[in-house]
Order: structure tokens, then sequence, then C-alpha cells
């Protein structure tokens, strides 16, 4: 569908591709968590219906695209500033996947997703991982709830270290 897209899909072609590519891409089997890769070939399905469902509302379409590359370039450069460390934010990632899901929701809606998704859940999770990202930072002033936000942290930390050792393949 997307070769056949007239000049005038310009636009919507071009986010349609580089979510297509940020989908799949030389490695994305071994880079994708094991959870997500059950829901790519949804995500690529959800890509589909937004071309077909483009001409009927272009308006809504824009408006929508607009809020998610916000989002998509926030989640870009948070993961680009990290990578060079090598270190993993397990909240980030589950972001990016929630993106995801937001996309379907708002683009192929009758795909539906397996959990409720919203511009307000976004909200939220950002909030939780400028939150968990500042938590060493904030030792200089007065922290609430210290103990909670170990532990969640510490049980994130665990969640991924247990999704890459499924991902890869060892046992538990």
């Amino acid at each position: 569908r997307l070769a056949a897209l007239p000049p005038g899909l310009s636009r919507v072609g071009a986010e349609v591709r580089a979510q297509r590519d940020a989908l799949v891409y030389p490695g994305f089997f071994g880079r994708t968590p094991w959870v997500q890769l059950a829901h790519v070939p949804r995500y690529l399905k959800a890509l589909d219906r937004r071309l077909a469902k483009y001409p009927e509302r272009p308006d809504r379409d824009a408006r929508h695209a607009e809020q998610v590359a916000l989002w998509w370039r926030r989640y870009k450069e948070r993961a680009d500033a990290i990578r060079p460390s090598g270190r993993v934010e397990p909240a980030l990632e589950d972001f990016r996947w929630l993106l995801e899901e937001l996309r379907v929701s708002l683009f192929a809606q009758e795909l539906r997703t397996p959990s409720p998704v919203s511009f307000k859940r976004l909200d939220k999770a950002w909030a939780d991982l400028e939150r968990l990202n500042h938590y060493p930072q904030r030792l200089t002033g007065t922290v609430i709830n210290t103990e909670h936000d170990h532990v969640r942290q510490t049980h994130q930390q665990s969640a991924h270290a247990r999704r890459v050792h499924l991902h890869r393949g060892s046992p538990e």
C-alpha cells in the first residue's frame, strides 16, 4: 500500500514508513522483547488500517499524528541520550511499546489494545519515568517515599532482567 500512495499523501506515507522501520529492521527479532514480538503483526496491520482510513478523515489523522510525533520525539531523545552509556531503562522501553499501543488505539481502534491506553496514561507513564530517572539526583533535598521508589525501581529492573532472560532463551 505504501508504494501506491499518491504524492498528496507524502506526509502520512513518511510517518508510516518511519514507524514500520522502527518496528522491523535488521536484527529486530533479537532486539525486540519477546512479549512485544507477538504484537508486531498487529502494529503492522494498524499501519495498513491507518493508510486505508486516511482519506476519510485526514484532519483527524493529522491531529493525532502530531501528538504522537511529539511523544515519539521525547522517547527518541531520551533513548538516544542513554544509548552511548549502554544503560537500559526498562520503564523507557515500556513507554516505547505504550506508544505503539496508542497508535493502534488512535489509527486502528478495531484492532484493539491489550490494555487501556490514552494520552493521559502516556502523560502518567512519562511522569513516572522522569521520577524514576531523577531519583538518584534528588538526594540533595528531602526525598519522600524513598523505600517505595527503591522497591519499585528494583522490581522494574528485575522484571526487565526476566524478560531479557526469556527473550534470549535462558532458563530462569
